[in-house]
């Protein structure tokens, strides 16, 4: 029989990474909507246009990539597990890996494109640009790391140019809006 005190002592290490994962969460989360309200506030009618514009551009460049960049990704988080799993009842795909948790920077290339946080000549990737060929296939995506559930859809960023035109007069002739404008952010569990 083990000695109590390891016991204590495995408790004690579970408390400190659960703590670290809190604090860490706590500070993406933070950071994250800060990063969410300065885009918010920045967009006028050009931005918007401009913004949808280069998405459009991105779809196009790496429509039929969407496997592969997802392969891509994974090596870069240092994941050495990728499951697919098809759900033909609920019409979803989930991707999933078991390599590194997404950075405050990593959200941010999502924002913003060609503003990528791995170094040139590390990792495959290195535009932040490839995730966004899974625009391609879905109407709504959703990446849960972090504690974090960072959802974009085309119902957000639908009601998010109804909002913005309901404060601003200069949108009454813009239609769409990026599908990665703004996401939604879920602390979970």
């Amino acid at each position: 029989m083990k000695p109590p005190q390891d016991m204590y002592t495995r408790l004690l290490k579970n408390m400190l990474r659960e703590r670290k994962v809190t604090m860490e969460t706590d500070y993406i989360l933070k950071n994250l909507e800060k990063k969410i309200n300065d885009k918010k506030r920045g967009y006028n009618h050009d931005s918007i246009i401009s913004w949808f514009n280069g998405e459009q551009k991105y779809k196009k460049r790496y429509k039929g990539r969407e496997i592969l960049e997802i392969i891509q990704n994974a090596e870069d988080a240092k994941a050495d597990e990728l499951i697919f799993t098809i759900n033909h009842k609920c019409n979803k795909i989930i991707i999933s890996n078991n390599g590194e948790n997404f950075s405050l920077a990593g959200y941010s290339s999502l924002l913003y494109p060609d503003l990528s946080p791995k170094p040139k000549g590390i990792f495959i990737g290195q535009k932040g640009l490839g995730f966004r060929a899974l625009i391609n296939w879905a109407n709504e995506i959703s990446i849960i790391s972090n504690n974090l559930k960072v959802t974009f859809s085309d119902k957000i960023s639908r009601d998010l140019l109804l909002e913005l035109k309901a404060e601003r007069d200069d949108l009454s002739d813009v239609s769409q809006m990026q599908f990665l404008s703004l996401p939604d952010i879920q602390k979970i569990d």
